[in-house]
């Protein structure tokens, strides 16, 4: 597979290593607060683009819209509201 970076988002549950690992590659990630997830690793210096509360909130939305501009305005807006 052949992806720019912009074309990948990375979704993971710890901050520590799958936040981390997307930010260090300057790719975009989201975080899904289950899991391994720890609310205090927000305090730190390692931030998502964006934050879901559970899986399935990001995967309706995926459903909704295969298009990656709207599925990313529609991340921000989400996670705004939140």
């Amino acid at each position: 597979m052949e992806l720019e970076k912009s074309e990948v988002i990375i979704v993971g549950d710890r901050v520590s290593t799958d936040i981390k690992g997307a930010n260090n590659f300057g790719i975009k990630s989201i975080l899904i607060k289950i899991g391994d997830f720890d609310e205090l690793d927000l305090d730190g210096n390692i931030k998502p683009d964006y934050i879901f509360n559970l899986i399935g909130e990001l995967m309706t939305k995926v459903e909704m819209g295969s298009k990656k501009k709207d599925f990313l305005n529609f991340c921000r807006i989400y996670t705004k509201e939140k």
